[in-house]
Parts: C-alpha cells; structure tokens; sequence
C-alpha cells in the first residue's frame, strides 16, 4: 500500500449480512509483517462492538488498499492538520515520508514537515511521546498538539516537564493555523 490509503474492513452481522466501514491504515508502508488500523469505539457501534469483542487471532475480512489521500511530492515542505483519529493516514505518511529519506542527502536543505493534532484532551494525546522522539531525531520536524478541552492543571509551568508540555496548546487547530500563512510553496494534507 501507498501511505494515507484505507482498507474497506467487513464487519459481520447477526443476520449474516455483512457491513462495511472504511480505515486509514496506521502503520507506515515499510510494515511488512502486519498492518495497523486505528479505532475510536463508541458505544454500540456496528464496528465498535466487533472489535471489542473479537478474540486475538481472528480472521479479519478486509479489502484494499484504495484511495488517493497520499503524498504528493517529496521535496516540498508539509503542513499536516488533523483530528481525533485523522492522525492514522497522516502518520503513516510521515513516517514513511522519513524512513524513505532516513539517509538521504537531499541537495538543498529537506522538506519541512509540520503537524498540528487537535484532540479533546492530554489523555487522548497517547501519541505524544512518540511525536517528541520524531522531532528529537528528525530536526526538520516539529508538532503541536491542540487539546480542545483539556483543564488548566496541564498548563501549569515547572521547568522540569516544560520541554515535554511544550508542544501542547490549549485551543483547537484552528486557533494555531493561520490562513494569513497559507503558501503555494506548501503542501497541505488536512484529516
């Protein structure tokens, strides 16, 4: 598959019909043994319920990948916007995007890539640590995390966890994107 693609997972019914919903897959392309979906359950979903019911090991029925949400160059700088679980295309496309140039020397300097996540919460952040590893190895990445409904206690200051709290903001993704910096020089992916 070509990052940012989905499969079409079949969620078996009842009645022995079956019903179909769509996911981004979450791995990066160079997965080869598995590959990895993420899910947001809700209560009495069709999907939900399967997949908090499914024994480990099961038979999956899925088909793909399909669609064109990928990337469109490698050279131009990147602005990824997402929400919730919109992060699973655009994080296989960045990871993929940094395994394919890991020891690439590009001519001129590489292509900026930069990500602003909104969730609700600090809890739902659960790729936050991972994101500060990503930037800490790849300086032409940076991240922030917009938590939209998250209390005051995160923010507190205390120079010991100042650099990990850093990358949050209090605000949805629009409060941190501007569109006065919209640039034709600029790719943008939004999910």
């Amino acid at each position: 598959f070509t990052a940012g693609q989905y499969v079409m997972v079949d969620i078996p019914q009842a009645n022995t019909d079956t019903v179909t919903r769509l996911y981004s897959l979450y791995s990066p392309e160079y997965q080869k043994r598995y590959v990895e979906l993420l899910i947001h359950t809700i209560p009495n979903g069709l999907a939900s319920v399967y997949f908090t019911q499914i024994e480990e090991g099961a038979p999956i029925s899925f088909r793909g990948p399909a669609g064109k949400f990928i990337l469109q160059s490698e050279e131009r700088d990147k602005i990824f916007l997402a929400t919730g679980t919109g992060i699973a295309p655009i994080k296989s496309m960045i990871y993929s995007f940094f395994h394919r140039h890991a020891y690439t020397l590009f001519d001129i300097k590489p292509p900026c890539i930069q990500l602003l996540w909104g969730v609700k919460t600090m809890k739902a952040a659960y790729m936050k640590n991972e994101l500060i590893a990503l930037q800490n190895l790849y300086k032409n990445f940076s991240f922030t995390i917009c938590l939209s409904r998250e209390k005051n206690s995160v923010f507190v200051e205390d120079n010991e966890k100042e650099k990990e709290l850093s990358c949050l903001k209090r605000g949805r993704i629009i409060d941190h994107f501007s569109a006065k910096k919209i640039s034709s020089h600029i790719e943008y992916y939004i999910c």
